[in-house]
């Protein structure tokens, strides 16, 4: 890969490390079911981040990263709809 796609990743890393950070931080102070679902649901976009940095890097290629009905492109496609669900 070539260093915009490094690039991308560390520019959408950044607001997600944030987002779970400001999470951690409200679960810390109010653990109440809504919090709770908030740092879930931020857990779970760092997963995607964490799966695209391994997909780019061609980390674990047995997961078949992009082919259809394989493990990676379930991990692609069903973690961020595990977030979306938590985080409304």
């Amino acid at each position: 890969m070539d260093d915009n796609t490094y690039a991308t990743l560390l520019g959408i890393a950044i607001p997600v490390c944030l987002l779970l950070s400001g999470s951690v931080v409200l679960f810390i102070r109010a653990k109440t079911v809504c919090s709770f679902l908030q740092l879930f649901g931020a857990s779970c976009l760092m997963l995607v981040v964490l799966i695209h940095v391994a997909e780019t890097a061609a980390l674990f290629p047995w997961m078949g990263w992009g082919l259809p009905n394989s493990v990676g492109h379930y991990w692609i496609s069903g973690v961020p709809c595990l977030a979306w669900c938590c985080s409304r």
